[in-house]
């Protein structure tokens, strides 16, 4: 080979493809930097000859980039250093419109590849930037993200919904049986929720129902769910490993609301009935929520701003009502 064939090879693939490209030896010392690593890093050929890469950038890990040289030079086996797991070999500070997006640094694909000259084995890595496609990649994985939440979620109080409590029922229900554990299930409504939407309007029922929500986040345990079952009426799940008291969380939620005197600005006092139910010996999750809903029934019956446990008369309240329901 030539001096002038070696100078124009030099000059069409160090200098003229838009890709990092350097040359290692077997101690991974740099014998050669092209020219667009010059233009990324701003680090000049010859003060990156002769070095290794974390004499150029001190903080960077290179004990996985070490052991694919090494396996490179000795067995001649060409190596790939995925973005997904390393993201970047070389830290090359990107343009803020990604740094925005929480990609900081360019985002590389790394192929190191066996050479041999003069006799001598090197490792010739090759750095493709793709972080565009990593950017893309993001961009789609939040959109998914998005609306797989929007699916499973109510869109007014950010709760989960009646699509996702069936769900969620389904593969509770058979662990509960299988751990024994017990699962409580409670049916919470809006105690004259009608009258607030025709006398104030719908937008001021819709704040208090975002404010009811929000009691019901702040009061349950860390392990229970709570769901927007459909309209004013709300579900919460709840699991208990021994014996509890399975109306003392329904009548907090109710002690609560029942102090509220306003709602995200709305100046009212609004109560909540709730029903109790518990699910045992196999219960379907059909069962479960409709014996909930018959005891929120018999909580509306006996007055309102009550808990009512299926099967059980001796229902929990502090106050009376109106006798009819919603």
């Amino acid at each position: 080979m030539t001096d002038d064939l070696d100078s124009s090879l030099y000059e069409q693939i160090f200098k003229l493809l838009p890709l990092g490209m350097l040359l290692v030896d077997a101690e991974g010392v740099i014998c050669e930097w092209s020219h667009h690593l010059v233009v990324l890093t701003k680090i000049e050929r010859k003060d990156a000859l002769g070095k290794r890469l974390e004499m150029l950038f001190p903080n960077i890990k290179t004990k996985r980039f070490d052991f694919a040289v090494e396996q490179v030079v000795a067995y001649q086996h060409p190596q790939v250093l995925s973005q997904i797991l390393n993201n970047y070999l070389i830290p090359i500070p990107l343009v803020q419109e990604f740094a925005m997006d929480g990609i900081d640094y360019m985002q590389q694909s790394v192929s190191i590849y066996p050479v041999t000259y003069h006799q001598k084995n090197y490792a010739f890595v090759v750095i493709t930037d793709v972080t565009e496609t990593v950017y893309q990649r993001h961009m789609l994985l939040r959109v998914a993200k998005r609306f797989e939440e929007e699916s499973v979620h109510d869109e007014l109080t950010g709760l989960y919904n009646r699509r996702f409590l069936w769900e969620y029922l389904a593969s509770e229900l058979p662990k509960a049986a299988r751990q024994n554990y017990v699962v409580v299930c409670t049916l919470y409504d809006l105690d004259g929720f009608k009258l607030v939407n025709d006398e104030l309007g719908h937008e001021a029922g819709d704040h208090v129902l975002s404010s009811f929500s929000d009691v019901l986040k702040k009061t349950l345990r860390a392990g229970d769910k709570v769901f927007r079952y459909g309209g004013e009426e709300f579900i919460t799940i709840s699991s208990y490993k021994k014996s509890h008291d399975v109306g003392a969380l329904a009548n907090r939620v109710r002690c609560v609301m029942e102090k509220k005197k306003a709602h995200h600005g709305i100046q009212r006092t609004v109560t909540c009935s709730a029903g109790v139910a518990v699910a045992r010996d196999g219960l379907s999750a059909e069962k479960l929520v409709g014996y909930a809903d018959k005891a929120l029934y018999e909580a509306k019956e006996r007055g309102r701003n009550r808990v009512c446990i299926y099967g059980d008369h001796q229902a929990s309240s502090s106050r009376g009502g109106r006798a009819k329901s919603d």
